[in-house]
């Protein structure tokens, strides 16, 4: 068995992209502990770099299907204005016009 904290809960090895300066580089990383929202980076970064987060797939379709659900529903409610209708047109003049 190897010594307490030689080795990392849920910890692994990554590529992320970084911004250095003007560049935006794949880095290496090795992560340590993590409570799934957080993880904790024990190599690979420098303190002036700046992770670049790209959205996941799973994030993208979560955001499409929000969409899609809102739009369902504002063209089922009564008296919402849809987009691409015509407002009716009234033939009524005003007194004395």
């Amino acid at each position: 068995m190897q010594g307490a904290g030689s080795d990392y809960q849920f910890g692994g090895n990554y590529i992320v992209f970084v911004k250095r300066g003007e560049d935006l580089l794949p880095a290496h990383i090795r992560t340590g502990l993590t409570d799934l929202d957080y993880s904790e980076v024990v190599s690979g970064l420098k303190a002036t770099d700046s992770v670049i987060i790209l959205p996941s797939a799973s994030l993208v379709r979560s955001q499409e299907e929000f969409r899609e659900r809102m739009g369902r529903f504002n063209q089922g409610v009564p008296g919402m204005r849809q987009e691409g209708t015509q407002q009716p047109q009234t033939t009524a003049r005003p007194p004395g016009g």
